[in-house]
């Protein structure tokens, strides 16, 4: 499985991380289901704390078996998450994905059993990418555990040109896109506009 990070790949605790420049892969094709962040592509599973990202994370190329890319952690099951910002944009541009499409503007899959607060994303989410796509603002996919929630803010933009292809299964939220629903929420806010443009009607918006 590829793993790409402006920081680490993967990590154990990690704590007090910050990446200030550009994380990004052109031209690839690739069929390992990637994961790809700003900071750290896979946290340990004990706890992240205090991880900023204040680069552009970038990821142009084919995928052939699903995509995880966050902001600042693709896929996380630490069990506390605190104060993790993200700054800057995160964008996929692909002529050909299959599988699942998970995007997040902090972390793009969280697992986490425990508590996730003081999560933050300033910064526009952009694709092009088709067929079954999990963006969030804040997180993309959360459906692993009973994760508890709390201050967590997005204020960037989700824009989602789909063009010719037809998405069959499309979720976009400010904060979670998929949620399980033991997943519980407190002083979250959301600022930033969802909008997505397509050619033709899909069958799963």
């Amino acid at each position: 499985q590829f793993r790409g990070a402006g920081v680490a790949g993967t990590a154990g605790n990690t704590a007090n991380l910050t990446n200030n420049g550009t994380v990004a892969i052109n031209e690839c094709s690739n069929s390992g289901s990637p994961l790809w962040a700003g900071v750290v592509a896979v946290p340990g599973s004990n706890s992240s704390a205090n991880l900023t990202n204040n680069g552009k994370v970038v990821y142009n190329g084919d995928v052939l078996n699903g995509l995880k890319i966050g902001g600042v952690v693709a896929m996380c099951s630490s069990k506390a998450v605190s104060d993790c910002e993200n700054t800057k944009p995160v964008s996929v541009t692909a002529t050909d994905l299959t599988g699942t499409l998970t995007m997040g503007g902090v972390i793009a899959d969280c697992d986490a059993s425990g508590t996730v607060t003081g999560l933050k994303n300033i910064a526009d989410l952009t694709t092009n990418v088709g067929n079954t796509a999990y963006i969030g603002g804040v997180v993309g996919d959360s459906d692993k555990g009973k994760t508890t929630y709390s201050k967590v803010e997005n204020n960037g933009n989700i824009v989602y040109n789909i063009g010719e292809k037809e998405a069959t299964k499309l979720v976009l939220a400010g904060i979670c896109a998929f949620s399980y629903d033991g997943n519980t929420y407190s002083e979250c806010k959301n600022t930033g506009k969802i909008s997505v443009t397509a050619a033709k009607a899909g069958t799963g918006y």
